[in-house]
């Protein structure tokens, strides 16, 4: 099975790790005159290269802490490659449009670029790509890959999507529940308010497309999405989101479908969840699945090599059944950390959420989406706010 073994590094002096053949885990810490910043655990097929011991640390400490701690800005070879960046990224075929947008990819790559080459294949990806066969070893042929939409103008454009956040369209349930339970009469109100003010709905592979490429969005987009599949959302949010000419993205707990939610089950007796002649029949109608794992379980509990085998495993499972690329996820209790974030990047998926409240815009990670949570209570005027307020 291999072995772990626990580095520490100062961020101000990166260093590659040499690694023996046996070990299969790296838990890595950074530092910074002392003090510990983060710690990281990553798998591991052989040595790691400063640069991937680099973007190790971006990813876990963020590019704002990671510069201030790496003392980076203070070096005149860091600007030069910084304004480098910035002329290659100014001549894509469709340039990021917002200048601090720009500016922070541009210093991301200059940090990335001073850490010197990226191996072809590193060893996490290798590692990550094991893991990832492993999964999938079971669900036979992938199909083929779908295309984002591409969006015409002449409806005017814009350069974000708010994403909402729904778990269950239901009148009864345990009362410590209730935030996460939106009467049907509610949810029909939101959903004419949307047909009404003009809003189409789109997917998340849209969303992932728009935000990579920095092509604006057309007219004004939705994305509205549903944690966890209970059978309410075959019930009774599909005919509502039907009636109104919309669609939506239900991210599946894959190890319980047709059960219960378990998860809930210390609130009370715990909702059904869908089975799956419910979700093929769905998704011939035009509705999206996403992956939420498979057991519904905390992050911090879960090993990377068991978050790499749930989430590949669940993305397998939704395509096996449904014959249709799966590319969305979401973590369980928005747990959405950084080994989560760089598993699924290695796993396939396109586009991650968060529950961290915000709007998707130009130039964002796909893998760490914000979202509008519609909470239970929520009023039709707070529910106008709120959609309003992230498309200014």
């Amino acid at each position: 099975m291999g072995r772990a073994i626990f580095v520490r590094q100062d961020i101000r002096h990166l260093q590659p790790v040499p690694l023996t053949p046996d070990v299969d885990t790296l838990h890595l810490e950074f530092h910074a005159a002392g003090q510990p910043l983060s710690r990281i655990e990553v798998p591991v097929q052989g040595d790691l290269s400063c640069r991937e011991v680099t973007e190790l640390a971006l990813e876990e400490i963020g590019l704002r802490r990671f510069l201030r701690a790496s003392r980076l800005l203070l070096l005149p070879r860091f600007w030069l490659q910084t304004m480098t960046a910035w002329a290659r990224l100014r001549r894509r075929p469709v340039p990021l449009r917002e200048p601090s947008v720009l500016m922070k990819a541009a210093l991301g790559e200059a940090a990335l670029a001073l850490a010197g080459p990226r191996p072809a294949n590193g060893s996490s990806d290798r590692a990550l790509a094991a893991l990832v066969a492993e999964a999938q070893a079971a669900a036979g042929t992938r199909p083929k890959p779908e295309s984002p939409r591409i969006e015409g103008g002449g409806q005017g454009t814009t350069d974000r999507v708010p994403v909402l956040m729904y778990h269950r369209v239901a009148e009864d349930g345990p009362p410590g529940l209730a935030r996460y339970r939106v009467p049907p009469e509610s949810f029909a109100r939101q959903m004419q308010w949307l047909r009404r003010h003009g809003y189409h709905t789109v997917t998340s592979l849209d969303v992932a497309h728009h935000l990579e490429s920095g092509r604006p969005f057309r007219g004004r987009p939705v994305l509205i999405t549903f944690d966890d599949g209970y059978r309410d959302f075959h019930d009774a949010a599909w005919p509502i989101l039907q009636a109104n000419g919309l669609v939506a993205e239900v991210f599946l707990v894959t190890g319980l479908i047709g059960g219960a939610a378990e998860w809930d089950a210390d609130q009370g007796p715990p909702a059904p969840l869908m089975n799956w002649a419910q979700i093929k029949a769905l998704s011939s109608a035009g509705v999206r699945f996403g992956s939420h794992m498979a057991s519904h379980g905390h992050m911090a509990g879960l090993s990377i090599r068991q978050i790499a085998l749930e989430a590949a495993g669940s993305r397998a499972m939704i395509e096996s059944a449904l014959g249709r690329e799966c590319v969305s996820i979401a973590a369980p209790f928005g747990e959405g950390d950084a080994r989560f974030v760089r598993v699924v990047r290695a796993c396939g998926y396109k586009a991650a959420f968060t529950i961290e409240r915000g709007v998707a815009r130009l130039g964002d990670d796909p893998l760490r989406l914000p979202r509008v949570e519609v909470p239970g209570d929520c009023s039709l005027d707070d529910f106008a706010h709120a959609v309003e307020a992230a498309v200014r």
